[in-house]
């Protein structure tokens, strides 16, 4: 019995240690918002380089890292660059109302069409997190259609 009750009390111990899950202080948007043009595969589609930041374990951090790359390419494509998709105040106050569930990685997922499968860069930061660099091909066609469709963007002839 007396066995039974120490294993209780370590599990019990142990499952304090784990602590809460990391909350993003930013919610969906990315954290790195490090990104850069490489080139404009087809009309709809841009080839983007972006810098991603993980923390947690080893797995959730490379994870994590992976995600927030993805986040800061769709960043880059509607707000930096030299043709963002939402170029005035007006437009950005409409996506501001659905930004964080517009960055959810469900909805991200659908604009990226390609994704480079390894790493540009992989380095470990001094605070014990991730940063990893690859290249995104992510469909700014679909994107700018969906953003009209919500009424951020109006229709403009092409």
């Amino acid at each position: 019995m007396r066995t039974v009750m120490k294993y209780a009390l370590i599990m019990i111990l142990l499952a304090g240690c784990a602590g809460p899950k990391r909350i993003r202080p930013q919610g969906n948007l990315p954290e790195s918002r490090q990104a850069t043009f490489v080139e404009s595969y087809s009309p709809t589609e841009w080839t983007i380089r972006a810098s991603g930041i993980g923390a947690g374990g080893k797995r959730e951090k490379e994870i994590e890292a992976v995600n927030d790359a993805r986040r800061s390419a769709v960043y880059f494509a509607l707000y930096m660059g030299t043709d963002p998709l939402l170029t005035n105040d007006d437009e950005k106050k409409r996506f501001a109302a659905l930004e964080q569930e517009f960055f959810s990685t469900d909805n991200i997922m659908k604009y990226i069409a390609w994704e480079e499968v390894g790493y540009s860069s992989r380095v470990k930061l001094p605070d014990k997190r991730l940063k990893i660099e690859k290249a995104f091909r992510i469909n700014v066609g679909l994107m700018r259609a969906d953003l009209i469709s919500q009424g951020v963007l109006a229709i403009t002839a092409e």
